[in-house]
C-alpha cells in the first residue's frame, strides 16, 4: 500500500495526464492520413493480430527471439500485476489481489512471481546479447534501448524488494506460493528489525511506482512504443498485399 496515498493521487493524475497528452499527440499524427475502412475481415484481422502480436511470429524466427517473446508475454501478465498495484496505491481498500478467493489470489501470486523472475532473466539476456552479441541494427545498442531494459530490470527488482520485506514482515498470505519473494525474504532481510522491513517495503513501493509511471510516460518517446501499438497495429494493418 502507498504509504502516503495523498502524494500518490496527484503523482499518478500528472502521469496520466501527461501520458494521454503525448498519445494524443501520436494519435494526431495517424487521423492526417487518407481514411480508409480497417474494421472490414474481422475475421482475418483477428488472426492477425493473434498470430503476428500475440504469437510473435515474425520474431521467433531470428536470433534470440525467443527472449523477445518471453519478454513481450511477461509484460502481457504482468500488465495485470502493475494495473492492480496502481489501483491499490489509489483505492487501497477496495482493490487488492487478496480480496479475490484464496485460490485465485495464491495461483495470481506464483504467477506474477514467477512472470517476475523470468522478465528480470531475460533482461538480462538481452544486455549481454546488445553487449557481446550485438544485432546489425544500430538501435539495438542503442541508450533507448538499455534505459528500457534497465526500468524493466528496476521494476522486477522493486517488486522482489517490495514483496520479500511483506514476507520478513509475515503481512503476505500468500508468501509460501511466491518462491523468488520468498528467496529475497530470507537471504537479504532476514534478521532486519521490523521498523526498518516496514521502512524498506515503502521504499521498494516508491520505487516500484515512479518507476512504473515514469516507464509508461517514456514509451511515447522511444522507438519501443510498439510495446502499446503492436496489438492494434496486426489488426489494423492492411490487407491488400
Amino acid at each position: 500500500m502507498s504509504p502516503d496515498i495523498t502524494l500518490f493521487i496527484i503523482v499518478f493524475v500528472v502521469a496520466v495526464a501527461f501520458f494521454g497528452w503525448s498519445c494524443f499527440r501520436r494519435f494526431r499524427l495517424v487521423t492526417v492520413g487518407k481514411a480508409e475502412n480497417r474494421f472490414n475481415h474481422v475475421g482475418k484481422r483477428i488472426w492477425s493480430m493473434l498470430f503476428y502480436a500475440f504469437g510473435q511470429r515474425r520474431v521467433v524466427s531470428r536470433p534470440f527471439g525467443l527472449n523477445h517473446f518471453v519478454l513481450f508475454w511477461c509484460f502481457i501478465i504482468l500488465l495485470i500485476a502493475n494495473t492492480e498495484f496502481l489501483f491499490n496505491g489509489l483505492f487501497p481498500d477496495y482493490i487488492s489481489l487478496s480480496r479475490l478467493p484464496d485460490g485465485v489470489y495464491y495461483a495470481s501470486a506464483l504467477i506474477f512471481d514467477l512472470v517476475s523472475i523470468f522478465a528480470l532473466l531475460s533482461v538480462c539476456v538481452a544486455v549481454v546479447r546488445r553487449l557481446a552479441f550485438p544485432p546489425s541494427y544500430i538501435d539495438a545498442r542503442s541508450r533507448d534501448a538499455f534505459a528500457i531494459l534497465a526500468m524493466i530490470a528496476v521494476l522486477m527488482i522493486a517488486f522482489f524488494g517490495l514483496h520479500g520485506s511483506e514476507i520478513a514482515q509475515g503481512s503476505e498470505e500468500a508468501a509460501q506460493y511466491m518462491p523468488i519473494s520468498s528467496f529475497t525474504a530470507s537471504i537479504f532481510l532476514s534478521g532486519v528489525p521490523a521498523g526498518s522491513l516496514v521502512e524498506y517495503a515503502n521504499f521498494f513501493w516508491w520505487i516500484h511506482a515512479i518507476v512504473l509511471l515514469a516507464f509508461l510516460n517514456y514509451l511515447p518517446y522511444s522507438k519501443h512504443m510498439h510495446i502499446l501499438t503492436a496489438i492494434p497495429n496486426c489488426f489494423f494493418k492492411s490487407l491488400e498485399k
